[in-house]
């Protein structure tokens, strides 16, 4: 059925390749080879399928796309279980349909004798995970994927021992980092398990290695911290870590600036202490990470902006700004490429310059058009509000009243974790400005209610609040739209 297909598909990689072949003087042999028969064959094509999502990209129809799209996994896993699997996958990815668990465990208990097989299985099972964590802004599938993750995270702590020595540690990174991409509160192994498998580690015995593990380990454990609201908890870990740290590189004499661990830490640290409200703190260590940085500064930049944002220091806000989107503030109105961040951040900027300074020459940023509602885009919404309360809040009362309806109804959402529906609180308490017979207005209690019931951390936090502890509150406006703390607000 496929050899006129293969034999086209032959004849153009002969054409391609054929300059190659007389200049390097090569004798290449082209074959087609089943999945079944070859892991290269496999990979290749679990790869193929998971990265290309770009619709743009012309495909050459062929009959084994139709016979792949319409094979039943079920029909078909014993004989090819890698098969199977990437079938399931793609229908997650093009349909978000998980209906498929049984299945998988299925699979992966039929297959875990063969440990080439059990291994294939866990690249696949890596790639897929990877795949929807790099797109949660663009699919939003991240959190409908919780039942299949739970099924890996029980397989792997059952039967990591199976999989790769050096590979252990790259999944459990990832199974973090899922966890805290997604709002999770909790974390996914135990400090004790963690350290075991670090000691457990074959293939790694250098010692510095280890330590580098141990704080990728915590830099992902730190976000799962913030999630959940346990800002103390982070920062004294990422204390202790950098006072670690530090003697190392005191002991070791090379240039430590560029250390991207050393980096990491201190904006991690930053972090924990923006959270906590030690904003000039923070900045501290944000500046001292830039001055070793490595990599892209552009996050580092985000975060100062929030930074001089709850300070109020306009003029600093500005220069982060313009270093976060690569022109002034007055000119961004003008530029083509505005990603989500950066137009959350001009919101951010025009509502402040109102509030302190009574007048802005930024002009107005309208909500996108068929742009995606996910967070963050509640919080331009949010911001976007604000500023028109400042400008003339009767006036503006029912565009303001449809951007926090739109922004709250988005974050409380049932797809979304714990921790973005805690974002939802500040705008239902300015919704309450503007119009208390909004529909949120009478189910604030209920949801602060259930929200701290889930959370001592958070419960702890409200209690401290003089603003979002009650819906009834003799707070302004600002301080209602700001009572969260760091990049939450």
């Amino acid at each position: 059925e496929f050899l006129q297909y293969h034999q086209i598909l032959k004849e153009q990689f002969e054409r391609i390749i054929q300059p190659f072949q007389k200049s390097k003087k090569l004798k290449i042999n082209i074959s087609f080879v089943s999945d079944t028969k070859s892991f290269f064959v496999n990979l290749a094509d679990i790869v193929c399928g998971l990265v290309r999502d770009d619709k743009e990209i012309p495909t050459t129809k062929c009959p084994c796309e139709k016979v792949f799209s319409e094979a039943n996994p079920q029909q078909i896993y014993k004989n090819n279980p890698l098969a199977a699997l990437n079938i399931i996958f793609q229908k997650f990815i093009e349909y978000g349909n998980s209906s498929n668990i049984d299945l998988i465990q299925l699979i992966l208990d039929e297959s875990r004798s063969d440990d080439e097989i059990y291994n294939q299985m866990w690249d696949g099972i890596y790639s897929f995970l990877k795949y929807q964590i790099n797109h949660r802004y663009d699919e939003g599938n991240l959190h409908k994927l919780i039942g299949i993750r739970d099924l890996f995270l029980s397989e792997f702590e059952k039967h990591y021992a199976k999989i790769t020595n050096g590979k252990q540690l790259e999944f459990l990174t990832l199974f973090i980092e899922y966890a805290s991409h997604n709002g999770e509160t909790k974390h996914p192994f135990e400090k004790d398990f963690v350290l075991k498998l670090l000691n457990e580690n074959q293939g790694e015995n250098r010692l510095l290695r280890k330590w580098e593990k141990w704080i990728s380990y915590q830099l992902r454990s730190a976000q799962i911290n913030f999630n959940a609201y346990n800002f103390n908890t982070a920062e004294n870990n990422f204390s202790d870590l950098w006072s670690q740290q530090e003697n190392i590189t005191k002991i070791i004499t090379f240039d430590n600036k560029r250390d991207e661990h050393t980096v990491a830490i201190l904006g991690t640290l930053a972090q924990s202490y923006a959270y906590n409200g030690k904003l000039k703190e923070a900045v501290e260590y944000f500046e001292l990470s830039l001055e070793s940085t490595v990599k892209t500064s552009a996050q580092t930049y985000s975060y100062l902006f929030a930074c001089y944002f709850g300070l109020e220091d306009i003029e600093n806000a500005k220069k982060c700004f313009k270093k976060l989107t690569g022109c002034k503030a007055e000119e961004f109105i003008h530029s083509k490429a505005k990603n989500i961040w950066q137009l959350l951040a001009y919101a951010k900027l025009r509502a402040l310059e109102l509030y302190k300074l009574k007048n802005t020459q930024l002009p107005e940023v309208l909500p996108q058009k068929d742009a995606k509602t996910a967070y963050p885009y509640p919080l331009v919404l949010k911001w976007l509000s604000v500023a028109l309360y400042i400008e003339d809040k009767e006036h503006n009362k029912e565009r303001i009243s449809g951007y926090l309806n739109q922004g709250i109804e988005e974050l409380l959402n049932n797809s979304n974790g714990f921790t973005i529906k805690t974002l939802a609180l500040p705008l239902i308490q300015l919704f309450a400005l503007v119009d208390n017979s909004n529909p949120y207005h009478r189910q604030y209690n209920k949801l602060l209610a259930e929200l701290t019931r889930e959370n001592e951390y958070f419960k702890n936090f409200i209690i401290k609040s003089d603003c979002l502890n009650s819906i009834k509150s003799d707070t302004d406006y600002w301080h209602r739209a700001s009572a969260l703390p760091f990049i939450y607000s």
